[in-house]
């Protein structure tokens, strides 16, 4: 009896990473939901996340109302599709089942990892998954890529699974439980990276905190951001979308990325020059490392892709120039920065070490670790300026935000318990620690969260 043999599909996170692959592997049709490569390799997107979390009345009815008897609400982690993504999901469920193999292409973070991980759970599928990790999109890059297994990267879907949900509990159970002693019918919102955000918005109007001398490395997100503030007064959400046009047409790495160090491989494929390459972490491998220029562009640039690129280019030119005159070391950066305020704050969250009480956690904090996620920051900021938290023109926190502020337990406040939890999170991504022992500090911190708030409230 003939048997069939069904093939492969990648699966990726945008219809630009799927072009790039298409590019490079050669496309033998395309239509609005899938390519298809010479060989005969179908690849789909995503195109965003298609799950989300379930609402506290998804778990159950009474779970809708605002009651003090039902806190804290400690409810398993859940995610339900998207109403608009069904018919994505659709698409994605027939191709598998014409298949017997995924290969993953999805963003190279935890996130990417994340989104398509979460799907194939949802989806029930059982069939082998390959990780295919992609920092660089440029063809030469893409050739030497070859699909391992999906198993030892499940542990970066684990710590994104930590990071949603342990928001969700904080959010939601310290949100319910300030609106609740405050006897307000307008919800107070609080969570575990808003609140240490709005701490740190009043805090930086009053508190005078020098920065230190700055070292001359590749950019991270945050300071990507901010030097296309100085520059050209591009927003933070429009330089976002220009470096990811540039790293989908091969043109920069992956750019949503913490860190401040280069990965050595694709530095090495793409540079003549030597950098100081030997103080690269292990972790960075795995990842995109610091935005570096993979490729020159073969067509004109839109004005906020040009502003972007050049940013990078001009701080690979500084890291050359060190680099040639004091050989290979680290430098102290003596350039001058123009004083751009939305700058300053996007770099005040990049280095949460600043503002931490305790020296001995700012001295042992990763420098990757920082306020929020590349992705997220700019939300989280668009947020607190639309609820009136915060006055955007002058980035001080108005009254409305300090009221926000009045109840929360110190704890919440302090920039030191954002590094604690990433710090948690980044060791459930490396699998030195199980997420149910992360899930159970959560837990355990938000009931200690709800005492200190109640016994706030009576004093």
């Amino acid at each position: 009896m003939n048997i069939e043999k069904r093939e492969a599909i990648i699966l990726t996170s945008t219809r630009g990473m799927a072009h790039a692959l298409g590019r490079r592997f050669g496309v033998r049709s395309a239509s609005a939901s899938e390519m298809v490569t010479r060989k005969g390799t179908r690849i789909l997107w995503t195109g965003g996340p298609l799950l989300r979390h379930c609402t506290p009345g998804e778990y159950r009815p009474r779970w809708k109302d605002y009651r003090l008897s039902d806190l804290p609400i400690l409810p398993d982690f859940r995610l339900k599709p998207i109403a608009t993504a069904r018919d994505r999901i659709k698409a994605i469920q027939d191709a598998l089942s014409a298949c017997d193999q995924v290969i993953h292409a999805g963003s190279p973070d935890a996130g990417g990892q994340f989104g398509i991980d979460t799907l194939l759970d949802h989806l029930d599928w059982k069939g082998s998954v390959q990780r295919m990790l992609l920092p660089s999109l440029h063809p030469e890059d893409i050739s030497e890529v070859r699909p391992v297994s999906n198993t030892p990267y499940r542990a970066w879907t684990e710590s994104e699974k930590c990071r949603m949900h342990a928001d969700w509990l904080i959010g939601i159970n310290l949100s319910r439980m300030l609106t609740l002693t405050a006897n307000q019918s307008t919800p107070i919102p609080a969570g575990r990276v808003m609140t240490p955000l709005l701490a740190l918005m009043r805090d930086r109007a009053s508190t005078q905190i020098p920065k230190p001398e700055s070292v001359i490395t590749p950019f991270d997100t945050a300071h990507l951001q901010a030097a296309c503030l100085r520059s050209a007064g591009t927003p933070p959400e429009k330089t976002l979308m220009a470096a990811q046009n540039l790293y989908e047409a091969g043109l920069i790495s992956y750019p949503f990325t913490n860190h401040k160090k280069l990965n050595p491989a694709l530095w090495s494929a793409h540079h003549a020059f030597p950098v100081d390459l030997h103080q690269v972490e292990p972790a960075v491998m795995a990842h995109a490392g610091g935005l570096q220029i993979l490729d020159m562009p073969k067509r004109p640039l839109k004005s906020d892709e040009q502003t972007v690129f050049e940013a990078i280019l001009a701080r690979e030119s500084q890291l050359r120039q060190e680099c040639s005159r004091q050989g290979c070391t680290r430098q102290t950066a003596h350039h001058p920065q123009s004083t751009h305020a939305l700058a300053d704050l996007y770099e005040d969250m990049a280095d949460l070490r600043r503002w931490v009480a305790s020296p001995e956690l700012r001295a042992r904090a990763d420098d990757s670790i920082q306020l929020g996620t590349p992705r997220s920051r700019h939300t989280m900021l668009a947020k607190v300026f639309k609820d009136g938290f915060v006055n955007p023109s002058t980035l001080r926190i108005t009254h409305k935000g300090e009221s926000a502020l009045a109840h929360v337990p110190p704890s919440m406040l302090d920039s030191g318990a954002i590094i604690l939890w990433e710090s948690a999170i980044s060791a459930v991504a490396q699998g030195s620690l199980d997420a149910d022992a992360f899930m159970r500090r959560i837990q355990s911190y938000v009931g200690s969260l709800l005492q200190e708030t109640q016994r706030r409230k009576a004093c």
